[in-house]
């Protein structure tokens, strides 16, 4: 797995959306705004952002309409990521926050600093990365220090309906951004900001970049993708993907390759950062140094390994693990989470001299969280399976009757293309992954 699959679940955490994720919706200009009581609210994004499709390459295309639609695809994923950061759950938790504290608004109307500081720093709650608020023309607050994007412009109003203030707030990283859709897509991915460079994965590319076309970059000839985004405070950016030549391989033996087909790689590298990325080995070596779950376990205490899981795993947010399974021998299982997880990641605990002190089974991601993810991603609908049992959350329900590996299946009158590979389900056994993407 090349290095930007590893770091994709960290990146995703980082970003804010490593679990359930606040659907896209429609964009349908360069700023959308959204209104409700006492609250408006400006997002800045990247402008219209199609539905993917898919469709087939135009008759008599061959390899070159294959690349124009792998790197088109390609460019939707990379849209649809950046979309969240402005218009995910964090975005939207965040603005909800602000604009129902009361004590906020009264700090800001007042002009106070210190009140206004006071006011805010509760309600950063790990998602705001950065934000500035005027009282007027006077800055009244203006916290963070990490690179951010895509940014968020609101209004704060006091009780009686008056404006107290503005914001400007951001909850997306560059560098997690960048982590996420290289990882996802294959591609190399750089933020730039004119010539000044924000953030790249999993390398700089060269100090001058085209919008379009194609690029020579330490000897590999790369396929380019751009479009503008929203600098923080305000600007342009410029967020680009060097698509690499494997992207086009399949082209050369199956030029009639649809949408879905590089979707569904989407989908498999998602699902391959679920088990054996950096977070989830990260989570392994969490648990099996915790001496309160060790000393539990050998000692076959299922009480103590159960306030282990419980009150000490599930609380470290950095991980976001689900479900933890430790064993002794096929005597003695304590299985503590939820029911629908999937991608689970195992290791052998060792004591001195390699002694076999039992075995450990986590998963940090759940059904409904990989769903919600691929969905958001991709625009397709997700259908799991763990035999012939529909997995809750799936975004049919009942779904089609036979969903093929590869092909068309028709679902309450509308074509969809499918997509289907075997994943883990937890603790073992094969779990069915559907991808659906309409046709046009």
């Amino acid at each position: 797995m090349p290095p930007a699959s590893r770091n994709l679940l960290t990146a995703l955490g980082a970003v804010g959306l490593s679990t359930a994720v606040a659907a896209c919706g429609s964009a349908g200009s360069a700023a959308s705004t959204t209104t409700t009581a006492r609250r408006a609210v400006t997002v800045a994004d990247v402008g219209t952002t199609p539905p993917i499709v898919a469709q087939p390459a135009a008759s008599g295309a061959g390899v070159a309409g294959c690349r124009a639609t792998t790197l088109a695809t390609l460019d939707g994923v990379a849209k649809r990521i950046y979309f969240q950061g402005a218009h995910g759950r964090n975005g939207a938790s965040a603005v909800g926050r602000l604009a129902r504290s009361q004590a906020l608004a009264s700090a800001v109307a007042s002009g106070n600093r210190a009140a206004t500081l006071a006011a805010l720093r509760p309600l950063l709650k790990h998602q705001i990365l950065h934000i500035t608020i005027r009282h007027g023309s006077k800055v009244v607050a203006n916290v963070g220090h990490v690179p951010v994007m895509a940014p968020i412009h609101g209004r704060l109003y006091g009780a009686g309906g008056a404006l107290a203030g503005t914001y400007v707030l951001s909850v997306t990283n560059p560098g997690s951004y960048v982590g996420i859709t290289s990882g996802l897509t294959g591609a190399t991915v750089l933020v730039r900001s004119g010539a000044r460079h924000v953030a790249s994965s999993p390398t700089a590319g060269p100090a001058h970049l085209a919008t379009h076309g194609s690029t020579t970059y330490a000897g590999v000839n790369y396929r380019i993708a751009s479009f503008t985004g929203h600098a923080f405070p305000s600007g342009p950016l410029r967020i680009s993907m060097l698509v690499p030549p494997t992207a086009f391989k399949a082209c050369a033996t199956h030029p009639s390759l649809r949408a879905t087909d590089v979707l569904g790689q989407v989908a498999v590298r998602l699902f391959n950062a679920e088990t054996s990325g950096t977070r989830v080995q990260q989570a392994l070596s969490y648990v099996a140094k915790d001496p309160a779950y060790r000393r539990a376990l050998a000692a076959r205490d299922r009480a103590g390994m159960t306030a282990a899981v419980r009150n000490g795993f599930f609380h470290v947010r950095r991980y976001h693990m689900v479900r933890v399974l430790g064993s002794r021998g096929s005597n003695f299982v304590v299985d503590v989470g939820g029911p629908f997880v999937l991608a689970p990641a195992s290791r052998t605990l060792r004591g001195p001299g390699g002694r076999n002190e039992g075995r450990i089974t986590l998963a940090i991601q759940d059904d409904t969280g990989y769903i919600k993810l691929l969905t958001r991603f991709t625009g397709g609908a997700v259908i799991l399976h763990e035999g012939r049992v529909l997995v809750p959350g799936s975004t049919f329900d009942p779904g089609p009757a036979k969903i093929p590996a590869r092909g068309v299946v028709t679902y309450r009158g509308t074509r969809y293309d499918a997509f289907s590979f075997t994943g883990r389900a937890f603790p073992s056994g094969p779990l069915r992954i559907s991808l659906l993407v309409p046709l046009r």
